[in-house]
């Protein structure tokens, strides 16, 4: 699903929050975002599918122009967590928002997130794909006004547990990337493996990983990771022949 169709979602999601409007509403919407177009969910591809999303609502009847309007702003997120939670409080000291959409970096939608069950300002994206953001109901959740609407890192969990447990495969080395995928959201590698490696904790798979890092690969230097004496050393003797090798190194 692309970044467009994936905003166009999210759209129609925030139009169940106005679906039994009487009189003029103004619905406040803030976008917080990446300015940086290298990332896949960007203000510059994911505010003018907002824009003609609203344009096709009105078109196709859903909504009657006469009696819902929207406010659109937005800010840049920086993909950090310090950019986007200063623009989320601006937004709501100025009261220009009644929903957050975005932010989809990790590190920038869990601060919005937690001040948001205080705003009680609902929070929308196709990002937020740690297992954490899955806490909703246990203890202080923290997470209680976010919805996801992509996948995340919980199902790909689940599902490669699944996997493992059908074929019985107990003993698991796992090979990712730590600068893969950066155009979704920072250390997108490293936050996918950390939530496969805690599945795996609590599902009683041994599991180890290796991270690979490519200033480090060429080295000559024995004290520095080598991926091929990696591959010898771990994978062909502890790992290969004895159960299974997940490579992600997509990841």
């Amino acid at each position: 699903m692309t970044s467009t169709s994936k905003c166009l979602h999210l759209l129609v999601m925030i139009l169940a929050f106005i679906s039994s409007v009487t009189s003029i509403t103004i619905v406040k919407i803030a976008v917080i975002l990446p300015e940086d177009d290298r990332y896949l969910f960007s203000l510059k591809k994911c505010v003018p599918a907002i824009e003609n999303g609203i344009q096709k609502a009105y078109s196709l009847g859903i909504l009657n122009r006469d009696e819902t309007k929207f406010h659109i702003q937005h800010a840049d997120s920086g993909c950090n967590g310090v950019q986007a939670p200063l623009a989320a409080f601006d937004f709501v000291t100025n009261k220009t928002v009644d929903i957050f959409f975005g932010p989809c970096c990790d590190y920038s939608l869990a601060p919005v997130v937690r001040y948001s069950k205080y705003w009680n300002v609902p929070v929308i994206t196709p990002g937020g794909f740690a297992r954490n953001f899955a806490e909703k109901t246990v203890g202080e959740a923290q997470y209680t006004m976010l919805t996801r609407v992509g996948n995340n890192f919980e199902s790909l969990t689940n599902g490669a547990i699944k996997m493992l447990q059908t074929n019985s495969w107990s003993n698991i080395m796992m090979i990712y990337d730590k600068d893969g995928q950066n155009s979704v959201t920072l250390d997108f590698c490293h936050l996918a493996v950390s939530a496969l490696i805690d599945g795996m904790d609590k599902a009683g798979i041994n599991n180890e990983f290796f991270r690979i890092e490519h200033d480090k690969l060429n080295s000559t230097d024995e004290s520095k990771f080598s991926s091929s004496r990696m591959l010898r050393e771990r994978v062909g003797i502890d790992f290969a022949g004895k159960s299974c090798e997940i490579n992600l190194l997509g990841y």
